[in-house]
């Protein structure tokens, strides 16, 4: 697969890759360079009003080593992309999230009820989907534990078909504190409560 060197080409790849996400670990860190160029080179033309924004050479819209390695990057990744498993009634369901400055990431697993009490690296996860996104506009500006939050709630969200089972289903991350908002018999003071239903 030959480096796209227009503006289509670029669009038409990043909305071919976009279609496997659910199986790329990482996938909206890996391609945000890619997107971001996109969403640049959008505003540009749309500025100087381009009769043909299609055609516009990538070249002239500031493509650069950074985005030929997250074409690479991508490109690899939709190569090795992993195979999801089916939901098993008699798994345990698991929700793992992280966020980072630009983007938040989740994956959701399964593992047999026999792994439950074992420490989670030793434990036999069986990938059901990849989530992610980049953070843009007024959500770069967040705190970290509101895009730590934000990764919670986004997953469970696009996950629900998945964590919603006769079983709860078990939540990791790596932030501490959200253990405390999220827990069962958690109380929260109204401001925080309103800022998590953003």
């Amino acid at each position: 697969m030959p480096r796209p060197n227009t503006f289509k080409e670029l669009q038409q790849f990043t909305w071919a890759a976009n279609w496997m996400r659910t199986s790329v670990p990482g996938y909206a860190h890996i391609i945000a360079p890619l997107q971001e160029l996109t969403d640049k080179a959008n505003q540009e033309l749309k500025r100087i009003q381009s009769s043909s924004p299609s055609s516009s050479r990538l070249d002239d819209l500031g493509w650069t080593d950074r985005h030929s390695k997250a074409f690479e990057d991508i490109r690899f990744a939709l190569i090795q992309h992993v195979q999801l498993a089916c939901p098993k009634s008699d798994h345990q369901t698991c929700l793992f999230t992280d966020a980072s400055d630009l983007a938040w990431a989740a994956v959701v697993t399964q593992i047999p009820m026999e792994d439950i009490d074992l420490p989670v690296h030793e434990q036999r996860h069986e990938p059901l989907a990849f989530y992610g996104k980049r953070f843009s506009g007024a959500e770069l500006r967040w705190s970290t534990p509101e895009k730590e939050a934000a990764a919670i709630i986004n997953a469970t969200e696009r996950g629900d078909f998945l964590l919603q089972t006769s079983r709860e289903f078990l939540m990791f991350c790596d932030h501490r504190n959200l253990t405390f908002i999220f827990a069962k018999d958690a109380e929260m003071k109204k401001h925080t409560a309103q800022k998590i239903e953003r």
